[in-house]
């Protein structure tokens, strides 16, 4: 007999031994069971069987709005194409133009203005589904949620950046994650990118931080493209540069 221990999530079993890994998944009636040993897979799945009336339905393709196709050199690809199509649908967005990206570059939205959206419900029923979307979309999760921080009282400009959300998404409503098969004998290395666009909130002042985090090594070339992509300055060589003026306050970063 095979026990389990749940740790943050309720809805999720682990079993961890010297021997194998064992992780199911349940939400109301829908099963997931895998782990790293096929044989007790089965043994589970037969065991449970036993005592529910289970429908077998083969390797994961669908869960919860979330497609997965298992590519020929194992790797999983993870979308919700269908989810997001639905979305845009219903936001009536399905014959509009898209857009490249999901926010245009140092927008700034407030909560101050005249411009109010009429229909609350609805803006907070997109935008609720969008935060959803951003499982399987990690790319929308910022534009998400600046939008979701005027759930109180939206205005004309916030819908128009909600908006701007679903034109880009049905321009690449097939993206996804891709989880791929890791070597035991190769150590997991990290790389992360931190920034913060120092108080630029213009209703509280509040700055806004990110990370960028990477699980395998980059070689130096990639290392100094990506620097230059995310325009990351060097804080202790601008620390060593003079001021232009007394009392001139320097970023360490840049706020983009």
């Amino acid at each position: 007999m095979v026990s389990f221990k749940k740790r943050c999530d309720n809805s999720l079993f682990i079993h961890t031994s010297s021997d194998f890994q064992l992780y199911v998944l349940v939400y109301v009636d829908d099963i997931i069971v895998t782990g790293s040993s096929p044989s007790i897979v089965s043994k589970v799945i037969k065991d449970l069987s036993t005592t529910f009336a289970l429908k077998q339905l083969g390797k994961l393709d669908y869960f919860l709005g979330i497609e997965v196709k298992h590519l020929s050199d194992g790797t999983l690809l993870m979308s919700q194409t269908k989810y997001i199509r639905d979305l845009v649908a219903r936001a009536n967005m399905d014959t509009t133009k898209s857009m490249p990206l999901p926010m245009a570059r140092n927008r700034k939205l407030s909560q101050e203005g005249n411009d109010i959206f009429e229909d609350t419900t609805f803006y907070r029923s997109i935008v609720g589904a969008l935060q959803y979307a951003t499982i399987t979309r990690p790319d929308i999760a910022f534009s998400v949620n600046k939008v979701c921080q005027f759930l109180g009282k939206p205005l004309q400009s916030h819908w128009t950046a909600v908006k701007r959300i679903l034109k880009y998404l049905q321009g690449t409503i097939s993206f996804g994650l891709t989880i791929r098969k890791a070597h035991n004998h190769t150590p997991l290395a990290l790389s992360t990118f931190c920034d913060a666009d120092w108080a630029s909130d213009i209703d509280d002042r509040k700055s806004t931080s990110g990370a960028y985090i990477l699980t395998k090594p980059l070689s130096n070339s990639q290392f100094m493209s990506l620097r230059n992509q995310l325009q990351v300055k060097d804080y202790f060589n601008m620390l060593k540069e003079p001021s232009s003026s007394e009392g001139n306050i320097r970023e360490p970063f840049s706020s983009d």
